[in-house]
């Protein structure tokens, strides 16, 4: 450690913070208020294999880091599962009080979804007509 290289008489102690969570039917566990940082490596091949879908799509995706937690620090901080997070909502108002949804970019990104599963499954051409024909009976449905 440099610290205590730089101060020999350095002496700490590091807990992970601990708290009793109750669930809604009056179970309660202690558990560690921990969630690990996590990153997918833009070159594995899970990555590589969404942005082509997305791409064939039409979208210009790009890759970038969220400001806020998600369920990604189980499945790739803890559990070591490639995870790629992909949404149809703007970034400044996820986790807050004036959170919302912007109607054209979940569209959007119920598109990106049908590609990335197709090309994820690598369905047939027949299944990704089927996949656009239901996107084109959600776009003509209205959201009320």
């Amino acid at each position: 450690m440099k610290i205590k290289k730089d101060d020999p008489q350095f002496d700490a102690t590091v807990c992970v913070r601990s708290v009793i969570e109750k669930s809604y039917t009056g179970y309660e566990k202690k558990v560690q208020k921990y969630h690990p940082p996590w990153i997918t490596d833009p070159e594995h091949p899970l990555v590589q294999k969404i942005l082509l879908a997305l791409k064939r799509s039409g979208q210009q995706p790009d890759i970038r880091y969220w400001k806020f937690g998600t369920d990604g620090s189980m499945t790739a901080g803890l559990l070591g599962i490639p995870t790629v997070g992909y949404s149809g909502t703007e970034e400044r108002y996820a986790h807050t009080s004036d959170e919302r949804v912007n109607i054209a970019m979940m569209m959007q990104s119920l598109e990106g979804y049908f590609a990335i599963i197709s090309e994820l499954l690598e369905l047939q051409s027949g299944a990704a007509q089927y996949s656009n024909n239901q996107l084109q009976f959600l776009k003509g449905t209205r959201i009320k």
